[in-house]
């Protein structure tokens, strides 16, 4: 079996990214859900944490599937109006999301950084959510004040102008 290892050189991390790698562990390990990247172990040495999850095999980011086809549709000389991907597709691939996310909220954790080039689609269309680095467990009550996240993709209401 092959897994995906993720490495940080410990001199590298201040306390407040070592609290948030921290907690990307936590996290990782109560998450068990088909769409979500599955964690295997962790473990540190002198100089490194490593974070063992599954590898997905050929799988590529869900953004690079989207410029690809962007790319072959864009080079199509018949100009004629065509969805990117087939509607049962889109269908699939959102469902997966959706359910994904479905999963990561009900367990009180919010991602903070969801967007497509955070979703490996493997090579049979199963998707996976990845990247909790920035994720955060979370009490109902809590407002979630601090700005986080990947600006292109953050709702213009986060943003005080």
């Amino acid at each position: 079996m092959r897994y995906a290892v993720k490495i940080m050189f410990k001199e590298d991390l201040n306390p407040d990214i070592l609290q948030l790698v921290n907690e990307e562990v936590e996290i990782l390990a109560m998450l068990d859900h088909p769409n979500v990247v599955k964690y295997m172990e962790s473990y540190t040495d002198d100089h490194n944490i490593y974070i063992v999850m599954e590898y997905l095999e050929d799988a590529e980011e869900l953004q690079k599937m989207i410029e690809k086809q962007k790319t072959i549709m864009d080079a199509d000389d018949s100009k004629t109006y065509q969805s990117l991907f087939p509607a049962e597709q889109v269908c699939r691939i959102m469902l997966m999301i959706m359910t994904g996310l479905h999963h990561i909220h009900t367990n009180n954790v919010v991602h903070r950084d969801f967007k497509a080039e955070n979703c490996l689609v493997d090579k049979n269309l199963q998707l996976r959510i990845i990247d909790f680095g920035l994720s955060k467990m979370v009490q109902h009550e809590e407002g979630g004040q601090l700005l986080l996240g990947t600006p292109y993709y953050m709702a213009p209401e986060v943003y005080e102008m």
